[in-house]
């Protein structure tokens, strides 16, 4: 389990999609939790990492317990799930954001 930890922890050092989340919301969601309360920060920052961690240790416990690697038909499901998925969150962060887009264009004019 620790060796399960110490290479996730690891691979998302080069992964690209925490270092994007830190360089647009991250960061000001961490710098607005320091200026509430350095202790809320320090929790936020903990909780991003032990989930984004813990999720990629719980999916790889779940695929390597069945002894076998994922035929192509559930594989696919499975992305096609994922798809579905994040397409469903870009449409609500673009419905909730887009009155905001629209708003910073009106009074940059």
């Amino acid at each position: 389990m620790r060796r399960a930890v110490s290479e996730s922890a690891f691979a998302n050092l080069f992964n690209p999609h925490p270092w994007l989340f830190w360089l647009t919301a991250g960061g000001a969601l961490l710098s607005t939790a320091y200026d509430d309360s350095p202790a809320r920060a320090i929790w936020f920052l903990a909780g991003f990492y032990v989930a984004l961690v813990g999720v990629k240790v719980v999916c790889a416990r779940i695929v390597s317990s069945s002894g076998r690697p994922f035929s192509p038909e559930p594989y696919r499901r499975a992305l096609v799930a994922s798809a579905v998925l994040r397409t469903v969150t870009g449409v609500f962060v673009m419905i909730h954001f887009f009155p905001t887009l629209l708003d910073l264009g009106s009074t940059s004019a």
